[in-house]
């Protein structure tokens, strides 16, 4: 039988977000399934993930890891610090880069390359002075033989351009979750629960300005208030605490922190909110909170609605109000325990059915060419 062609994922980012996660998750499954695909990563990254529930597999698969040390997050850095792992990968292999891109390198060693674009959008220069920062994915796109590319319209943008059409597909199932790690409680707590990066483009500090407002509307309501729990850390991480300190807080319960643990948190709250400036497909975190069983919350934005059947999901057209986030929130509060279990099972069914590892992992394995 002839010799699979090894395949390198390479992440050249300092840090865990959900690409990170869900490209090692697609590795460690291909791994397991006996493929020779390997994986490069830095030091940051290994270490930080080394730390995530559902990833001890990675000490077993040492041997397929490669780990460069950086001296900054600086791309020169990193270039400069996982140049030597990349110059012995082997003539013929298939190089796979999720995120940023060493150009040229693969070309000159006679490699496959595979490209994935997993942002909302496509670059586009509004200055002169941006022409770097989009200059560098564009050159990806063309030089690559294949681009995957985790968007829709994206891919319906990119299909249209001179020589890309034919070789860019539309990532499989957008994203995943490891169900045996992320199902329901057997009770839910009465908590709305925001989990995530604490950055402007998730809405985080905008979200939690809305907090005191959406109380007294439930409150008007006669509901009983929920906990509102915020975790995660970012640039908005300091205002937020901030805000949580002034009076309009002090009466309401709200927790908050850093949470490495998210499974459990998830597992036991009724409401996840997902509220970001921009299209909430396909995020991992999410796909995660719903596999719980959680009632999601989310902005009504580019293709935010393939995530969740439209009766199982609250659906909210930006801009963001007090009065959408209540409205929104008030569905679950007002279900009795059997209504809500009922609700809960159908959007933890449907999660299931859309959001599998294994139909991502084997459209990884096609496009390695082991299927």
């Amino acid at each position: 039988m002839k010799a699979q062609r090894p395949a390198y994922i390479v992440l050249l980012s300092h840090g865990v977000g959900g690409a990170e996660k869900r490209f090692t998750e697609n590795w460690l499954y291909l791994r397991q399934a006996g493929y020779p695909v390997h994986l490069v990563i830095s030091a940051l990254t290994h270490e930080q993930l080394l730390r995530q529930p559902g990833f001890e597999a990675l000490q077993q698969q040492a041997d397929a890891i490669q780990v460069f040390h950086a001296s900054s997050r600086r791309y020169s850095a990193t270039v400069r610090a996982v140049w030597p792992i990349l110059r012995q990968i082997p003539r013929g292999a298939l190089v796979h880069y999720p995120l940023a891109h060493v150009p040229f390198l693969a070309r000159w060693q006679g490699q496959k390359l595979v490209i994935s674009w997993v942002n909302v959008s496509i670059p586009k220069a509004e200055s002169w002075r941006q022409w770097k920062r989009v200059a560098m994915p564009w050159l990806s796109f063309y030089e690559a033989d294949h681009l995957d590319v985790l968007n829709p319209d994206n891919v319906s943008q990119l299909q249209r351009r001179p020589r890309l059409g034919r070789k860019t597909t539309l990532t499989r199932g957008g994203t995943f979750v490891n169900f045996d790690l992320y199902q329901p409680a057997p009770v839910k707590k009465n908590q709305v629960v925001y989990l995530g990066r604490l950055e402007p483009g998730k809405n985080a500090l905008s979200y939690v300005q809305l907090i005191p407002a959406v109380a007294a509307i439930l409150r008007s309501r006669n509901l009983t208030l929920p906990q509102f729990a915020i975790y995660g850390n970012g640039t908005e991480e300091a205002a937020i605490q901030a805000l949580l300190q002034t009076p309009p807080y002090q009466a309401l319960d709200i927790v908050t922190g850093y949470c490495d643990q998210p499974q459990q948190v998830l597992a036991q709250a009724k409401v996840f909110i997902s509220v970001q400036r921009t299209s909430n497909y396909p995020s991992k975190a999410l796909a995660e909170a719903m596999a719980c069983g959680c009632y999601p919350i989310i902005t009504d934005i580019g293709e935010s609605r393939l995530m969740a059947d439209a009766d199982l999901a609250g659906f909210i057209s930006p801009p963001l109000s007090a009065e959408k986030l209540a409205d929104a929130i008030a569905r679950p509060l007002t279900m009795d325990e059997p209504s809500f279990t009922a609700l809960s099972t159908r959007i933890v069914a449907m999660t299931r059915s859309r959001f599998s590892l294994a139909a991502q992992a084997g459209y990884l394995a096609e496009l390695y060419g082991y299927q």
